[in-house]
C-alpha cells in the first residue's frame, strides 16, 4: 500500500486548487526529507499550479538538494513560478544561485515588482556580498523597485552599497524611494564608523 508522502504526492498531481494546495501544505508541515525527489519530479509538471505549490512545499522541507531545480524555474513560463522559486531560493539558496538570481533580476526588473522583491530578498538572505548583483535594480523604471532595492542593499550593511545609493541620490525624485535612500544612508554611515576597515575596503 502506498503510504501517506506517496498519497499526498499523488493529490499534488491533480489539476484541482484544493487538493494539491492541502496536499503542498501537509508535506511542509511534515518536513520529511523522503518526499523531496517525489516534489522535484513534480517540477516539470506541466501545471502551473502543481509546479507553484511543489516549490512551497520544497521551500518549507528546506533540502538543499532542491535548490538547482528550483533554481531553473527562475526561467519558468509562469510569472507565478518565478515569483514562487524566488522566494523558495530566500530560503534554500546558496551562493551557487547568486548568478542565475542576478540574470533573473537584470529580466524583471522592468517588468515585475513582486518577482524583483522576491528575487532581490534571496539575494540579501545570501550574504552581503551581494551588492553589485542588487545594484542595477537601482536602476529600473519602476520606482517600488528602486525603493526595495535601497532597502536591500541597506538590509545587507555592506558599505560598498554607499556609492550606489549616492549615485542614485543625485538624480532620484520619487518621494518614498528619496526617504528609503536617506535612511540607508545613514544606516551605512552607522556600520562604516563601528567598522572602519569595512569602510575602507568599499572604497576600493
Amino acid at each position: 500500500m502506498p503510504d501517506e508522502i506517496d498519497e499526498l504526492l499523488n493529490d499534488m498531481r491533480s489539476e484541482n486548487e484544493k487538493p494539491c494546495v492541502d496536499a503542498a501544505f501537509k508535506l511542509a508541515e511534515m518536513r520529511d526529507r523522503k518526499a523531496v525527489p517525489g516534489l522535484v519530479s513534480l517540477l516539470k509538471h506541466s501545471h502551473p499550479l502543481v509546479r507553484n505549490f511543489a516549490v512551497f512545499a520544497l521551500a518549507e522541507i528546506g533540502d538543499e538538494a532542491a535548490e538547482e531545480p528550483v533554481r531553473e524555474l527562475l526561467q519558468d513560463v509562469d510569472l507565478g513560478v518565478r515569483v514562487r522559486a524566488g522566494w523558495a531560493l530566500s530560503k534554500i539558496g546558496t551562493d551557487r544561485s547568486i548568478p542565475a538570481l542576478a540574470n533573473a533580476l537584470k529580466e524583471a526588473l522592468d517588468d515585475d515588482a513582486h518577482l524583483s522583491r522576491q528575487i532581490m530578498l534571496a539575494l540579501s538572505q545570501i550574504g552581503r556580498s551581494t551588492v553589485d548583483e542588487i545594484a542595477p535594480a537601482l536602476h529600473s523604471s519602476i520606482p517600488e523597485v528602486r525603493e526595495t532595492a535601497v532597502h536591500f542593499l541597506n538590509y545587507i550593511g555592506n558599505p560598498k552599497a554607499k556609492s550606489h545609493l549616492l549615485q542614485l541620490m543625485e538624480h532620484e525624485t520619487n518621494g518614498a524611494v528619496l526617504e528609503e535612500l536617506r535612511q540607508a544612508l545613514v544606516d551605512l554611515d552607522a556600520i562604516s564608523q563601528r567598522n572602519p576597515g569595512d569602510a575602507a575596503q568599499s572604497g576600493n
